[in-house]
């Protein structure tokens, strides 16, 4: 992990906190692919979906103790979202955060820019946003909206 100097998200306040970098995006989205790629360490994880072959979105922005677990109970049937989607038609990339307030800001941050639908955002409502580098787009994404 690297200490990093980022922003708050109405930049009012410096931090420093440390982070990993983002994965590579890791498509298809399988069991097999988040056992062999993902630690079990505390992290931030998107996860993108392309159903119908138009282009791909974010589906769902989450923040995790154990980014490996959480991945696979995704997997496991408890998010519809991602079980109609599931395999080719999706990828995912994680970055690790061992700070619980971090990974909310961070989250946060990542729901302000990412999510189309308030669901895939999540997070605490009461956190602060903590602007971070944005992780990797799946090719042909739209572009960042809010950036």
């Amino acid at each position: 992990m690297t200490l990093a100097v980022y922003t708050a998200f109405d930049a009012s306040e410096v931090v420093a906190i440390r982070i990993g970098n983002w994965s590579q995006l890791c498509s298809p989205y399988t069991a097999d692919a988040v056992i062999r790629q993902v630690p079990a360490r505390a992290g931030v994880y998107v996860l993108w979906a392309n159903p119908h072959g138009a282009g791909w979105e974010c589906l769902v922005i989450g923040r995790a103790e154990n980014l490996k677990k959480r991945l696979l109970e995704h997997l496991a049937g408890e998010d519809p979202r991602v079980v109609k989607t599931g395999g080719p038609r999706c990828g995912f990339c994680w970055i690790e955060i061992a700070d619980e307030i971090e990974r909310a800001g961070v989250e946060k941050y990542l729901g302000h820019v990412l999510a189309r639908d308030p669901k895939a955002a999540g997070g605490d409502p009461g956190a602060e946003p903590l602007r971070v580098p944005l992780p990797p787009r799946p090719p042909s994404a739209t572009p960042y909206p809010y950036v």
